[in-house]
């Protein structure tokens, strides 16, 4: 029985090796959000330590916010890079309910990822019970002061807001100016709005703004009063200059200003020019409302689903865990440790403990105001207070109305020339989705044309979405009258995906095809093919779930079976061991054009069949897994 075992696992060993399951070549391509040099060298110093530590090569590169953000959707599509920065709030729940970045559990112990972070942390990652993202870091807002002008005037950090008024009235009456606010790219003064509104009406009341609720009720007006305040009092330091993120600062250290408002991840700045000079407190609370919340945005690392580097992906999420110091991490990077277990050797400024020891105190954590809302809504705002500030009146915040917000939290596509920008519809939650879209971006490259993925829970909402707008069906197994309605078939296939029943060892035999009476089987909920093999196999207990939910139920002995396409299997290989595998049937996969592009489906399929034939297309189906397994398996 153990040669048995010690053959099949060889035997494994070398269909990994072979079809690209096991890492080709030891490297690992990391996009990261910087917001300077600085941060730049603590994830160079740090990733440098893991290439020492492996012999694993990282190639990481550096964005800056707009670029960062104007191209993770082609990135998480298309999967250019195996490891990504992002953001906590719905930024990230976004990515999740597609089912476009890899649960954590697929790569690494869960339970001991769980010992080294704060469960609010754990939380704010997690969806349905799964982990999908490696928080780095959180941080809060406040303000940075210069501590001989306070001390001059023998001002000390305010309690409460009523104080924070009479600080400005005081600094004004001596000559200077209470505030500089940074407004370049207007995000920084979205701070504002956060920590009025919550100070107004809690979470409730931010919750409406975010739904782009705005209007004549009485906390609006309250929030109007405050701002009116804040821009016609004479209170902003060249209010009508245009401030990046890091000039305030400086103003502040030469008195031009007494205090800004800003993230803590100017901290390595303040440091590097005046780190004696400068003090912090945090955002002061309305005297009568006293704030239970904190916004603390959460800076993370996640796994696109179209990387095809699991070994290495894991390794690394494996090492930032064990590192001395998720703590040490955020603190170099300007951030407050997310660790249970904070090292007491970290250097760090009296700002940031201060910072440390405010956040440990509040009950809720929340993300920033443009992490939990719209593009349109977090910019309209912006823009809004931005121009109040310059202009000295409130004009510009008292004329937005819920007309002019929206809701949706997606980051934009690139910029493109949209005669030649393409939408295709699919499935959400499969991964031999990301396998067709990798092929079909060299296809349609070749023809001069680009595209976006949309995902879709149901199939009916992507047939919907044909009957919209799109221009085509990004992939379909099966023929579906609905769709033919709508669409054309290109008629090279662009690959063959196997379907596969998985169960426990020496159960998936078939034989004189014997059912499976009395056995649970659960499968991907609203993939058609998968639908129709299953309703074949009369199971007693048919289960429709996402994928990462049919599977965990597997994995506990909730489910007897699970039957999974080729290309999502290849993401399990690591559990195949005391399991059985038996093929059950090939299905080609079809790309669709909606009918309105007739005339280029003779081009695609040509385009297509050619591409087909070089070892760009063998490498993309090697790294997806695509003809890897033996039809039948059992340990």
């Amino acid at each position: 029985m153990l040669a048995k075992r010690l053959s099949i696992f060889c035997f494994l060993i070398l269909s990994f090796a072979s079809s690209g399951l096991l890492a080709s070549d030891n490297k690992l391509k990391i996009a990261i959000l910087a917001t300077g040099p600085e941060q730049m060298r603590v994830y160079s110093n740090l990733f440098t330590q893991f290439e020492n530590s492996t012999d694993i090569q990282v190639d990481v590169q550096f964005f800056s916010d707009i670029n960062f953000k104007k191209h993770i959707r082609n990135w998480v599509e298309l999967g250019t890079y195996d490891v990504l920065y992002w953001q906590g709030g719905k930024r990230l729940t976004n990515l999740i309910s597609k089912q476009e970045i890899v649960p954590l559990s697929d790569l690494i112990d869960i339970t001991h990822f769980k010992q080294q972070y704060l469960q609010s942390t754990i939380d704010a990652v997690s969806s349905q019970g799964q982990v999908y993202a490696l928080p780095l870091g959180h941080y809060i807002w406040g303000f940075y002061y210069n501590k001989e002008v306070f001390s001059e005037f023998d001002l000390k950090p305010p309690s409460n807001w009523s104080e924070f008024i009479a600080i400005n009235e005081a600094l004004k009456q001596n000559g200077i100016k209470p505030l500089v606010q940074a407004t370049v790219d207007e995000w920084p003064v979205l701070a504002w709005l956060d920590y009025l509104a919550l100070n107004i009406g809690g979470v409730p009341y931010r919750n409406k703004l975010l739904a782009g609720e705005f209007g004549a009720s009485i906390q609006d007006k309250k929030l109007i009063e405050a701002f009116d305040y804040l821009v016609s009092k004479d209170l902003f330091f060249a209010n009508e200059h245009a401030w990046n993120w890091e000039q305030p600062i400086v103003s502040v250290v030469r008195k031009q200003a007494a205090m800004t408002l800003s993230g803590q991840f100017i901290e390595s700045k303040a440091q590097r020019i005046a780190d004696d000079k400068i003090g912090f407190f945090p955002f002061p609370q309305f005297e009568n409302t006293p704030r239970q919340t904190e916004v603390a945005p959460l800076e993370v690392l996640v796994v696109p689903v179209s990387s095809s580097n699991s070994e290495n992906n894991a390794k690394l999420l494996e090492f930032l865990i064990d590192f001395t110091a998720i703590d040490a991490t955020a603190y170099k990077l300007g951030w407050l440790s997310v660790s249970n277990q904070p090292s007491q050797a970290v250097k760090t400024s009296a700002r940031t403990r201060s910072a440390q020891q405010w956040l440990n105190k509040t009950k809720q954590q929340i993300q920033y105001f443009d992490r939990d809302t719209s593009i349109q809504t977090s910019s309209s705002w912006a823009q809004a207070i931005t121009q109040s500030i310059k202009v000295a009146n409130v004009s510009h915040i008292e004329a937005l109305s819920s007309s002019d917000l929206a809701t949706s939290t997606e980051e934009a596509p690139d910029s493109i020339d949209n005669s030649k920008l393409l939408s295709f519809s699919t499935l959400s939650g499969l991964r031999g989705t990301f396998f067709v879209s990798k092929i079909l971006h060299h296809v349609y490259k070749q023809l001069g044309y680009t595209f976006h993925v949309n995902r879709f829970d149901t199939s009916d909402a992507v047939i919907n979405s044909l009957r919209l707008a799109a221009d085509g069906d990004l992939i379909r197994a099966i023929e579906l009258p609905q769709l033919e309605e709508l669409a054309i078939k290109v008629p090279e296939p662009v690959g063959i995906n196997k379907v596969f029943l998985v169960g426990k060892s020496n159960t998936c035999q078939l034989e004189n095809n014997q059912i499976l009476t009395g056995k649970s089987l659960g499968y991907k909920s609203d993939a058609v093919a998968l639908q129709q093999l299953a309703s074949s196999l009369s199971s007693d207990n048919l289960i429709e779930r996402d994928l990462d939910a049919t599977w965990q139920a597997f994995e506990q002995g909730n489910l007897d079976y699970v039957l999974m396409f080729e290309s999502d299997l290849h993401t399990k290989k690591d559990r195949l061991f005391d399991l059985c595998l038996n093929k059950l049937m090939d299905i080609p996969v079809y790309h669709y054009l909606a009918k309105k592009h007739a005339g280029l489906v003779n081009d695609v399929s040509e385009s297509l069949r050619t591409f087909k034939e070089t070892d760009e297309y063998k490498a993309i189906t090697n790294e997806f897994g695509i003809a890897s397994l033996p039809e039948t398996l059992n340990f």
